[in-house]
């Protein structure tokens, strides 16, 4: 009597607890789907069959893969279900990130969840448990943050876009009125002149203006052209640079003499000829070197270092410019900018559109090679490194 009493009172109460853990199961927001040791359905909750589309009479006893059908949100590669390695392994599953949920109607559904096995009093497996939730609002939560913070940034970086142009804007203004500002100043020193000698230093003074108005114009046209990848196809060139680098440097030999700096070129006899576009290359050249001879003192140098490294492919052609002038280091990050010139540097006064070293790093992409640029010690080294077009 005593045992069969203890046992109607523990089937009783293993009847409320089963009505416990399914009223549980069933009132909770995330899908439940249980299985058997052959991978079979034994149980749904509600959320689960409206995820799915699959109701629990209908799953019980079918595969879970079938039931439960993943796949990769990006890819829609099948991923294999949770609850094969979870009673495999023994061990809780997670889903990978992006994963979708394919209903019985084919609706996909991004989701995630976790897989855990069931384990008896032996802790003996004897089935898993599947726990998984629609993520369709997290993710559109986490897009629509995500296009926020784009947009913001898109704002951030229009504004900064609007200053460039704003600064640009007035640098050029600047630029050119200035030039016509000193011709309009020297044509009425002219009309009220009464010096052949003081007309002819006017005139000369307006030309010189005009050089470097027009100097201004074909830089941004130039620079224009670069920029809008409009500039002209370039034609590669045999170039040999023994003889060609001579040709270059020429026209600054007589400059260097007047202003007592000394101009230098390196270069090894075997060097192979560049393949490149000889029209950008000597812009870029007479542009440094140029700039060499405006900052460096009477008697400074001015080195031109030419070397080929032919030990990795593709080969390359690399050209130092160095001269015998210090940039600082809180300038030196600045020299590519349109405009910029470092303050007290022109010390022979040659002026200059402060566009000339942003039109070179322009040639130098386009002639897909690089440019660097170091500074201490008393010098300023231009590297270029070429490869044949």
């Amino acid at each position: 009597m005593e045992i069969t009493l203890i046992k109607h009172s523990l089937e009783r109460q293993l009847k409320v607890n089963q009505k416990w853990l399914d009223a549980l199961l069933k009132s909770i927001s995330d899908g439940v789907i249980a299985s058997d040791l052959q991978e079979l359905i034994t149980f749904m909750n509600p959320v689960a069959e409206n995820l799915t589309g699959w109701k629990q009479e209908e799953a019980l006893g079918r595969n879970s893969s079938e039931i439960f059908n993943i796949a990769n949100g990006e890819t829609h590669n099948p991923i294999e279900s949770p609850i094969i390695k979870v009673l495999q392994d023994g061990i809780i599953v997670s889903i990978p990130a992006e994963t979708i949920l394919i209903t019985k109607d084919g609706v996909e559904i991004p989701i995630d969840d976790s897989a855990a096995p069931i384990r008896d009093d032996k802790d003996n497996i004897t089935g898993a448990v599947l726990v998984f939730r629609d993520i369709t609002e997290r993710k559109q939560a986490i897009e629509a943050n995500q296009k926020q913070i784009e947009q913001e940034q898109l704002v951030v970086q229009w504004e900064e876009i609007n200053q460039l142009k704003n600064d640009f804007l007035n640098l050029v203004t600047h630029e050119l009125r200035s030039p016509l500002s000193n011709i309009k100043l020297m044509i009425q020193m002219i009309q009220v002149s009464s010096s052949t000698e003081e007309t002819q230093r006017y005139l000369e003074l307006m030309e010189s203006e005009c050089d470097r108005e027009l100097e201004l114009i074909d830089d941004l046209l130039d620079l224009q052209q670069l920029e809008s990848s409009s500039y002209p196809v370039i034609t590669p060139d045999a170039l040999l640079l023994q003889q060609w680098l001579n040709w270059v440097i020429e026209p600054f030999q007589i400059r260097v003499q007047e202003h007592q700096q000394t101009l230098q070129l390196n270069l090894p006899a075997n060097l192979p000829p560049l393949f490149s576009d000889g029209i950008s290359l000597e812009r870029i050249l007479v542009e440094l070197i140029n700039n060499a001879c405006k900052y460096t003192p009477a008697g400074g140098e001015i080195i031109l270092n030419v070397s080929h490294n032919s030990s990795e492919a593709p080969a390359k052609t690399i050209i130092t410019i160095s001269n015998s002038a210090e940039i600082s280091k809180t300038e030196l990050p600045r020299i590519f900018e349109k405009f910029y010139r470092v303050p007290n540097a022109d010390i022979w006064n040659q002026g200059g559109s402060g566009l000339g070293l942003p039109i070179v790093q322009k040639l130098i992409e386009q002639l897909q090679g690089n440019i660097q640029v170091e500074s201490g010690n008393g010098w300023t080294i231009f590297t270029l490194t070429l490869t044949d077009l």
